[in-house]
Parts: C-alpha cells; sequence; structure tokens
C-alpha cells in the first residue's frame, strides 16, 4: 500500500524526533544515572516524545 503525502511527512518527523533524541543522548551521556539527576536530559528528552 502505497504512503501518501501526509504519512511520508509524518513519518519523516518520527525520524527526526529520534534522532533529536540520539543527540540528547550522545550530548549527555546514556547512563541511567545522568537522565535521573539531570532534569535538563529528562526535559529534553521528554520534549523529543512528546511532539
Amino acid at each position: 500500500m502505497p504512503l501518501n503525502k501526509r504519512d511520508e511527512i509524518l513519518l519523516q518527523k518520527i525520524v527526526n524526533y529520534c534522532d533529536d533524541i540520539d543527540r540528547t543522548k550522545a550530548f549527555f551521556g546514556a547512563s541511567e544515572s545522568a537522565l535521573r539527576e539531570n532534569s535538563v536530559y529528562r526535559n529534553a528528552l521528554a520534549m523529543c516524545l512528546l511532539r
């Protein structure tokens, strides 16, 4: 089943948000303790998930 333009745009946005998450993890470190201890890190990841 071919994708329509709206589906393509939505999928591209999802890929971009995943890329944002990867860059954020690389910036702050991917450790669980860094995530627990740094609210800026948590908020940055949360915003990618909320979009």
